[in-house]
């Protein structure tokens, strides 16, 4: 099973519109649980996570990290910036990463990154996120993290400053995290 965490933002539209994208893997069995995390909430937030049936976490990124990954139920984690939309099908890709990591737990996965944003500069920001991965082995946080819960837990614990990027090797999706407007 696998729990899934979104960094909210002072905005709840984004946040909404990535709950909707993970509701197909909800129903099929993938997803056990969800929590938000948000350094500030609104009622807006609080309205979206509570219709979800997401727990909400409020405070530092790290502190608030730290107590959604000790509350997860799952042993595997995605973690998503609000607003990213991962793409139909992507909770099959999902669930075959974690298939070839049963017991091993070694390799992270990212999803791609894509834009709804139309014109070049959307096809190049996507363009310069895949350079940008192949070249520096460098995914951009916007890409979202599947990983070990409690490993990382334990990265979390021993890091003050906490990255929404694999820590070592990863493994990227076919699968895209969509963002709707702007690249």
């Amino acid at each position: 099973m696998l729990s899934v965490i979104i960094l909210a933002e002072l905005d709840a539209a984004p946040l909404a519109r990535t709950i909707s994208a993970i509701v197909p893997g909800i129903a099929e069995g993938l997803v056990g649980d969800g929590h938000v995390l948000a350094t500030t909430t609104t009622p807006q937030i609080e309205a979206v996570a509570d219709a979800a049936g997401c727990d909400l976490h409020a405070g530092s990124l790290v502190d608030t990290l730290k107590t959604a990954l000790s509350h997860a139920r799952g042993s595997d984690v995605l973690l998503l910036p609000a607003g990213a939309m991962p793409e139909p099908g992507w909770w099959l890709e999902v669930a075959d990463h974690l298939r070839r990591q049963a017991g091993a737990n070694d390799t992270e996965a990212v999803f791609s990154y894509g834009s709804t944003a139309a014109g070049p500069f959307a096809r190049f920001a996507e363009h310069f996120a895949a350079v940008l991965r192949q070249m520096a082995r460098r995914p951009t946080p916007r890409q979202g993290l599947v990983a070990n819960r409690g490993q990382l837990l334990s990265r979390v614990e021993n890091e003050r400053a906490f990255s929404l990027r694999p820590a070592g090797r990863f493994t990227v999706l076919r699968s895209s995290a969509v963002f709707a407007g702007k690249a």
